[in-house]
């Protein structure tokens, strides 16, 4: 006699292989290439042009099946870099659910119908938004490396780990004791640079920037 968690496991272990075989099937007719589970419940199904589609069991709507765009930010980061993207408001177009009764070539028109043209135009927007970082991580990074060489002292950058999601920072100090924070950020072709220093050097530096200002 089985007990009513085995029925339940049971019942759990025949909803997973219909969903793999239900979601090969989808993979198939949209000419992708399904990676192997990170879990019972997850897919990923990898389409042309670099889209990846996650395919899973939907945790809040029995018997169906959520897909939604993966971008190369992170799973279902939609929103990268916070709202440029959607609206906050909106409900998010790039992801849809199917009823697991229905047929895999009904699921497949519907992904191409209601997921692929939304989630195509997020997909080209995250491209473009980490092209745009990487060019000003460059810029950042460059700009901190010719300060650090005329101070004679390590940054951010020679370390390996400048980003454009914070500040930079170069810690230096000179021989008679004094001592300066570089804090800086690129906009550009310009740099914002912020120092943290004692008053006395606040006060040199202050009448350099008025010399070079006349």
């Amino acid at each position: 006699m089985t007990t009513e968690y085995e029925e339940r496991d049971a019942r759990a272990k025949k909803d997973r292989e219909f969903f793999h075989a239900l979601v090969a099937e989808v993979t198939s007719l949209l000419g992708g290439r399904l990676e192997p589970a990170e879990s019972a419940t997850y897919l990923k199904i990898h389409l042309e042009a670099g889209m990846v589609i996650y395919a899973h069991i939907a945790w809040n709507a029995k018997g169906r099946i959520e897909f939604s765009g993966c971008y190369p930010t992170g799973l279902h980061d939609r929103r990268y870099y916070g709202s440029d993207f959607v609206n906050y408001k909106e409900v998010p177009k790039d992801k849809i659910t199917c009823s697991m009764r229905r047929s895999a070539k009904d699921i497949v028109q519907d992904i191409n119908s209601r997921l692929l043209p939304e989630y195509k135009i997020l997909l080209d927007k995250c491209k473009k938004r980490i092209a745009q970082d990487r060019t000003h991580d460059l810029l950042q990074n460059q700009a901190m490396l010719a300060v650090a060489q005329v101070l004679g002292v390590e940054s951010d950058a020679t370390k390996g780990y400048g980003s454009a999601s914070r500040e930079q920072t170069i810690y230096f100090r000179a021989k008679e004791g004094s001592w300066a924070n570089f804090m800086t950020r690129c906009h550009g072709s310009d740099v914002e640079i912020k120092l943290l220093v004692p008053t006395r050097t606040a006060l040199r530096i202050a009448q350099i920037v008025r010399e070079l200002s006349v």
